[in-house]
């Protein structure tokens, strides 16, 4: 079975974890894993909001039911949809605002 973007995003955390326990988090390797993981969760949170406002034939600003059409999951069941959306906005608070220490 394919590596899915769930799967390699779960692998990049525990490797930036392990990095960080390690005492190894500002290394090269570790900043671009941090800047990935950073970037894949913010691209996944432009799409989200983009299907909100209806781009891709209607949603809850523009005139469609393109949102309840295409997408009738994540509006059947909105916990998830917002715990998705939470957990998306939390790895992209955490990777783009948190300071890496000096090794010492």
């Amino acid at each position: 079975q394919p590596l899915s973007p769930r799967r390699l995003a779960a692998c990049v955390c525990y490797v930036l974890k392990d990095a960080a326990e390690r005492g190894r988090s500002s290394a090269s390797t570790f900043a671009t894993l941090r800047k990935g993981l950073a970037a894949g969760s913010l691209a996944h949170l432009l799409v989200v909001a983009l299907k909100l406002v209806g781009v891709d034939g209607g949603g809850l600003l523009l005139p469609g039911r393109g949102l309840w059409t295409f997408y009738a999951n994540f509006v059947a069941v909105p916990f998830t949809a917002g715990a998705s959306v939470a957990m998306h906005a939390l790895v992209a608070f955490a990777t783009t605002c948190s300071e890496v220490g000096e090794e010492k």
